[in-house]
């Protein structure tokens, strides 16, 4: 006979699966964010978005204001905690 597992702890799984996804999608992005940090910077100065320039100020400006090593840092503690959220279910 199967044992049925509590609801309770499935949703708590799950719950913890979610934030570690979210967790690696921004390592991601924010390790993406320093590999071109340069390219963000010419393209936030470039002529072709004068035009659009509170879109280029609420989306680059807060990323090009961090410094690599922050972005770097950053993008490693994130991955590095959603391994171990991750890994705390595994075992």
């Amino acid at each position: 006979m199967k044992k049925q597992r509590d609801p309770g702890l499935i949703t708590i799984v799950l719950y913890h699966s979610f934030v570690a996804s979210i967790l690696t999608v921004t390592s991601i992005a924010l390790l993406f964010a320093l590999k071109n940090h340069q390219v963000l910077e010419k393209f936030a100065a470039s002529y072709l978005l004068k035009s659009q320039v509170k879109i280029v100020e609420f989306l680059l400006d807060p990323v090009l204001s961090i410094t690599p090593q922050t972005l770097l840092f950053s993008g490693l503690a994130t991955g590095l905690y959603a391994i171990l959220t991750v890994s705390r279910y595994l075992s």
